[in-house]
C-alpha cells in the first residue's frame, strides 16, 4: 500500500507538475516579453530625444490608448507603459519650449513698443520746445528754415497757416534762406508750395534763387533748380549780373564750368558796368577761371568795360602777376597764330 501510495503521490506530484508547468511557462514568456519591448520602447523614446535635440522632424500623434511615432517615415506604435513616458519627457517640454519661445516674443514685442512709445514722448516734447521756441521770434517761418527744421516748417505752414509771404519784409525771402542751409528738401518744399509767386522768389536787389546758389558757392542747389523750368537762368539782378556771373565773382570754377557746359547761360552777357566774364574773373583774381574761359570759350581779352578797362588792366590794378603774365602769353600766342 505504500507502495501504491508512493506511485499514486508520484503520480499526482507529476500531475501537479505538469499542471504548473505551463502556468509557469507563461509567465516567463511574458516577463521576457515585456522586458524585450520595454527595451525596444525605450531605445525609441531616446531616439525621439536624440533627434528633438538635432532639431530633426518627429512627428507624434496621442490619443486616449495609443502613442504613434513617425520616424524616418516609418510610423511605429508605442506600448502603454512607454507612453506616459514620451507624454512627460517629450510631448510637455515641446510644449513648454513653444509657449516660452511665444512668451518671450510678446516680451520683446511688448518692450519694443514701450521704448517707441517712449521715444515718441521725447520727440514730442523736444518739438513742441522748438516750436514755442520758434513762435517767440519776430518771424517763426524764419527761424525754422535757419535751423533747418523741415517739421518744424511744415507745421508752421499747415497746421498754424503762417504765409511764406508774412516775413518778406526784410531784403531775404524764405526760399533764399533755404538756399543758403543747402537742405534740399527744405528748399523743394517751399518752392513747391510758393506757386511761382514772384514776390518770394526775389529780393530786394534783384537776385533769384540760382543768385544765391552761385553766390553761396553750393554747386548741389544749383543743379537742383536747373532741373527745372522755374527760373530763366540769364535773368539780371540789380547790377545786372546773371547767375553765371555771380559764380564767376565767387570764385566758384566747378560751377561755372557746370553753367557753361549745360549751355543754358549767355557767355556773352555783360553787367551794368559792361563787365564780361573774363572781366570779373580778372576782378576775383582767380587764374584758374581765366584759364577755363579762355580755353573753352575764348573770351576776347581786347574788350573794355565802362571804366576803359580791359581784363588785363584789372589785372595790372590788381598787381596780379600770375594772371598778367598768362593774359600776356596767351595774346602772344592767338597774334602769333592769326
Amino acid at each position: 500500500m505504500n507502495d501504491k501510495l508512493g506511485v499514486d503521490l508520484t503520480v499526482c506530484q507529476r500531475i501537479r507538475i505538469f499542471c504548473v508547468l505551463p502556468s509557469m511557462v507563461s509567465f516567463i514568456g511574458i516577463f521576457v516579453g515585456f522586458y524585450v519591448y520595454s527595451e525596444a520602447d525605450d531605445k525609441l523614446l531616446f531616439l525621439i530625444k536624440e533627434m528633438n535635440a538635432e532639431n530633426k522632424t518627429a512627428n507624434i500623434n496621442v490619443d486616449d490608448r495609443l502613442v504613434s511615432v513617425c520616424v524616418d517615415n516609418t510610423q511605429q506604435y508605442v506600448s502603454e507603459p512607454i507612453q506616459k513616458k514620451i507624454k512627460q519627457e517629450v510631448i510637455e517640454p515641446l510644449t513648454q519650449e513653444q509657449t516660452q519661445e511665444q512668451t518671450q516674443e510678446q516680451i520683446e514685442e511688448q518692450i519694443e513698443k514701450q521704448i517707441q512709445k517712449k521715444i515718441q514722448c521725447v520727440n514730442d516734447c523736444e518739438f513742441q520746445q522748438r516750436k514755442d521756441s520758434a513762435l517767440k521770434e519776430q518771424c517763426p517761418l524764419t527761424y525754422a528754415v535757419e535751423k533747418c527744421d523741415l517739421n518744424l516748417l511744415k507745421n508752421l505752414i499747415e497746421e498754424d497757416k503762417f504765409e511764406i509771404k508774412s516775413c518778406n519784409s526784410s531784403a531775404e525771402p524764405l526760399i533764399h534762406l533755404a538756399v543758403a542751409t543747402g537742405f534740399v528738401d527744405l528748399l523743394s518744399y517751399l518752392i513747391g508750395i510758393n506757386n511761382d509767386n514772384e514776390e518770394n522768389l526775389i529780393d530786394n536787389y534783384g537776385n533769384n534763387p540760382l543768385h544765391v546758389a552761385a553766390k553761396n558757392r553750393s554747386l548741389k542747389m544749383a543743379r537742383y533748380l536747373l532741373t527745372g523750368d522755374d527760373f530763366d537762368m540769364n535773368v539780371a539782378n540789380g547790377n545786372g549780373d546773371i547767375p553765371l556771373h555771380i559764380a564767376i565773382i565767387a570764385g566758384n570754377v566747378s560751377m561755372a564750368q557746370y553753367m557753361l557746359a549745360i549751355n543754358a547761360f549767355d557767355v556773352c552777357a555783360v553787367n551794368n558796368n559792361n563787365d564780361t566774364i573774363l572781366h570779373l574773373a580778372a576782378e576775383s583774381r582767380n587764374l584758374a577761371m581765366i584759364s577755363y574761359l579762355l580755353n573753352t570759350n575764348g573770351m576776347g581779352v581786347h574788350m573794355e568795360n565802362n571804366n576803359g578797362n580791359t581784363p588785363l588792366n584789372i589785372a595790372t590794378i590788381n598787381n596780379d602777376t600770375p594772371i598778367i603774365n598768362y593774359l600776356l602769353e596767351y595774346m602772344l600766342i592767338t597774334k602769333s597764330a592769326t
